[in-house]
């Protein structure tokens, strides 16, 4: 019913919580509309008005353009900073070493090949921005997220999230289903 009215009322975003709650990760895998899920202690949230740092991961894939270009014109509405994480995953990392042929130093060489990725995705506008930090990170998405959402105090992730049904949600899980249950801060989901 929230994802049919906010289809009827051409909402631009919806807004949800608490982000570890089941309903909110129903939400986020049926709209095609943004989704805002706040933690659920929101003592710590601060104002929408000031946000000054976004944190937005990437996969690198050609669908994840759409988040990290609503997340650069979030950037220029909030005049903040913006943290860009690539996180390299074992599975990643192996079909990486594959691709090339080799598994000699595949880690190190997905480091740069996702840093280039990282400044590649970087509108042109902001590739010599001060205020734009390219992060590339070994581990599970999920964690790293979090760890980096943390580290860098960010005031809100921004996620792509793929609109998988039940059965593949099943056997293949979602990072945006794990980010929901570690995240202590406002996550904004946008449907790629």
């Amino acid at each position: 019913e929230i994802v049919e009215l906010a289809d009827k009322e051409k909402v631009d975003i919806i807004v949800m919580g608490p982000a570890k709650g089941v309903v909110t990760s129903l939400v986020i895998r049926a709209s095609s509309h943004p989704v805002l899920s706040l933690p659920k202690s929101t003592s710590d949230v601060k104002s929408l008005k000031k946000i000054s740092k976004l944190l937005v991961t990437t996969d690198c894939s050609p669908h994840s353009k759409k988040v990290v270009d609503y997340a650069f014109e979030l950037k220029q509405l909030f005049d903040c900073d913006l943290f860009l994480l690539y996180a390299i995953e074992l599975t990643n990392a192996i079909k990486f070493g594959v691709k090339q042929g080799s598994f000699k130093d595949a880690t190190s060489k997905m480091r740069t090949w996702a840093r280039n990725q990282l400044e590649n995705l970087t509108p042109h506008q902001f590739v010599q921005d001060n205020s734009v930090h390219w992060l590339v990170e070994e581990g599970s998405a999920s964690d790293k997220i979090a760890e980096a959402a943390e580290a860098y105090d960010v005031d809100m992730v921004v996620l792509g999230a793929h609109g998988y049904g039940p059965v593949q949600k099943h056997f293949v899980g979602t990072t945006t289903d794990k980010v929901l249950t570690k995240l202590g801060r406002p996550l904004l989901t946008v449907k790629i």
